[in-house]
C-alpha cells in the first residue's frame, strides 16, 4: 500500500509532518502539532498498517490536547484495528464527556459492539441517535445500521436501513450499491422495483438508481425492461462499461442473439475488449449454430486470460455439437483439471471419456463428481450407464440405489433402475415400474432410454411411452 493515500495537494503537507514527527523521535527532541496535524499523522500510520506506531502517535497528541475529543476516537479506532475493544470502548466513554455531540462516537461505539455480536446494543445506540442527529449525519447513522443488521444476517433489515438512507440522501453511491446486493440475497425484487421507481420519480438522473431498477426487473424475469432501464442509465453517463455487458447478457437471455452482438461491438468502439465481452460474443455465435466462429472468440478469451476454465468447457461443447468427441474430451479434460470442484465440468469430461470409450478413466472421473456433489444425480446415471455397457448390471443397480439414496432428485435414477431391471430379464417388473413412474414424473423417461435404448423397440413399452 502507498502509504501516502492523500490528495496530491495533501502529500506534500502530510511529507512535512511525518518528517518532523520521525526526526523528533529520532533525536529525542520536543516538538509540537496541532490537532489536525496529529490526526493526518495518526491516519498516515494507519493506512500504512502499522498500527502500534499509530496509537501512540495518538497518545502523543493526547498529551498535547487532551481535550480533542476528535482525537480521542481516532485513539478509539486505532485501538478497534488492534482489536483491543475494551480499551476503545474506555476511551471512547471519555471522549463522549468532552463532547456528546460527536456522532463519529456513537458510530465507532456501535461498530465495535457489532463486532462483539452485542449487535441489540448496537442498533440501541444508534437508534437512540436517530432521535437528535443532525439531518447530515442521518445517512451515516442509517448505513451504520445496515452494517449491523448485515452482520446479524437480518437481510431484510439492511434493505430497510439502506431505503431510509437513500430517503436522505437519494445520491449516496455507497447505499445504491449494497441495496442491489441486498435485494439478491433477499430477493426482494418487486420490493425494490417499487422503491427505485418512486427514487428515480425524485432524482431522474441517477444513474445508479436506473441501475438497480434494471437489475429489479432482471430479478422478476422482466428482461425487455431491464434493457430499457439501462438504455437509460447509459443515456445518463455513456461510460458505464457494465451496462453495455449487461444488456448483451439480457439480449442473450431473450435469445435475440444479434442484437446482443451489437451492443458488444458498440461496446468494443468504445472501450477495450476483455475476456468477458468474447466470451458473451462465443456465447451468441453457440447459440447461433455458427461454433467454428465461437470458438475463435473464446479462444480470444483465453488470450486475455489464460485461466478461464468456462472457454475451455464451452469449446469443447462446441465440438460436441458438431460430434467432434476427440476435440471436445480434450478441452472438457482441461475445463476440468483447471476447475476441481466445478461439477458440470466433470461430468462432461466423464461423458467424453465414456464415448471414446476410455472407461477407466470415465468412472475416476465420474467417482470424483459423486465426491463434489453426493446428492445430484447426473454422476450416478452416468457410472452405472458405463457398467451396463459393460454388461456388469449388478453393479449398475448398486451405483442407481446408492444414489437414490443421497440425491435430492431420484425419478431420473429410478428410471435408470427401470431400465436396468429390463436388461436383466425381469421384464414385467420393469413394466410395472415405468407406468407408476410415468405417471408421476412424465418426462423423465429419457434417462431409462439413456440407460438402455432398445427398451423402445418392445412394443408394449413404445405404446406406454406414446401415451
Amino acid at each position: 500500500m502507498d502509504p501516502f493515500e492523500f490528495e496530491d495537494e495533501q502529500n506534500e503537507d502530510i511529507r512535512e509532518i511525518v518528517e518532523k514527527y520521525e526526526h523528533a523521535i529520532r533525536t529525542n527532541t520536543s516538538y509540537f502539532l496541532d490537532q489536525e496535524d496529529f490526526e493526518s499523522l495518526v491516519e498516515f500510520y494507519e493506512l500504512k498498517g502499522e498500527f502500534n506506531t499509530a496509537l501512540a502517535v495518538a497518545d502523543q497528541a493526547l498529551e498535547q490536547h487532551p481535550f480533542s475529543s476528535l482525537l480521542l476516537i481516532r485513539k478509539a479506532q486505532v485501538e478497534f484495528e488492534l482489536k483491543h475493544c475494551k480499551e476503545a470502548l474506555e476511551t471512547l466513554e471519555k471522549a463522549e464527556l468532552i463532547d456528546s455531540s460527536e456522532s463519529g462516537i456513537y458510530l465507532l461505539r456501535a461498530e465495535i459492539y457489532t463486532f462483539l455480536s452485542r449487535y441489540t446494543e448496537a442498533i440501541d445506540i444508534l437508534e437512540e441517535r436517530l432521535i437528535n442527529a443532525s439531518p447530515e449525519d442521518l445517512a451515516d447513522i442509517h448505513l451504520q445500521m445496515a452494517d449491523v443488521y448485515e452482520d446479524w444476517e437480518k437481510y431484510n433489515d439492511v434493505f430497510n436501513c439502506l431505503r431510509k438512507c437513500l430517503q436522505v440522501d437519494p445520491e449516496n453511491e455507497e447505499a445504491l450499491n449494497r441495496i442491489n446486493y441486498c435485494m439478491e440475497i433477499t430477493e426482494e425484487y418487486d420490493r425494490s422495483r417499487i422503491f427505485h421507481e418512486q427514487l428515480i420519480d425524485e432524482r431522474p438522473y441517477s444513474e445508479f438508481a436506473w441501475y438497480n431498477l434494471s437489475c429489479a426487473f432482471k430479478g422478476l424475469g422482466r428482461y425487455n425492461e431491464a434493457i430499457d432501464a439501462l438504455e437509460y442509465a447509459l443515456a445518463i453517463n455513456e461510460e458505464l462499461d457494465f451496462a453495455y455487458h449487461d444488456i448483451a447478457e439480457l439480449h442473450i437471455k431473450n435469445k435475440d442473439y444479434a442484437k446482443a452482438l451489437e451492443v458488444l461491438k458498440d461496446y468494443e468502439s468504445r472501450f477495450e475488449a476483455d475476456e468477458e465481452i468474447y466470451m458473451l460474443k462465443g456465447q451468441c455465435h453457440d447459440a447461433m449454430q455458427e461454433y467454428k466462429l465461437s470458438r475463435y472468440y473464446y479462444k480470444r478469451a483465453l488470450h486475455c486470460n489464460p485461466n478461464v476454465a468456462e472457454a475451455y468447457y464451452r469449446i469443447g461443447e462446441s465440438y460436441k455439437a458438431e460430434d467432434n468427441w476427440k476435440q471436445a474430451h480434450q478441452f472438457f479434460i482441461k475445463a476440468a483439471e483447471m476447475e476441481k470442484q466445478e461439477y458440470d465440468y466433470q461430468i462432461v469430461a466423464a461423458e467424453s471419456a465414456q464415448v471414446l470409450q476410455d472407461v477407466e478413466k470415465a468412472i475416476e472421473i465420474a467417482e470424483a463428481a459423486i465426491d463434489i456433489a453426493p446428492t445430484r444425480f447426473e454422476a450416478y446415471i452416468l457410472m452405472s450407464h458405463i457398467f451396463l455397457q459393460a454388461g456388469d448390471a449388478d453393479t449398475a443397480m448398486e451405483i442407481l440405489d446408492k444414489g437414490i439414496l443421497f440425491c435430492k432428485s431420484t425419478y431420473e435414477l429410478k428410471f435408470g433402475r427401470t431400465a436396468v431391471l429390463y436388461y436383466q430379464g425381469q421384464r414385467q417388473e420393469a413394466m410395472i415400474q415405468l407406468l407408476i413412474l410415468i405417471s408421476e414424473a412424465p418426462g423423465k423417461e429419457i434417462f431409462m432410454l439413456y440407460m438402455y435404448p432398445e427398451m423402445e423397440n418392445d412394443p408394449e413399452i413404445a405404446a406406454i411411452l406414446s401415451n
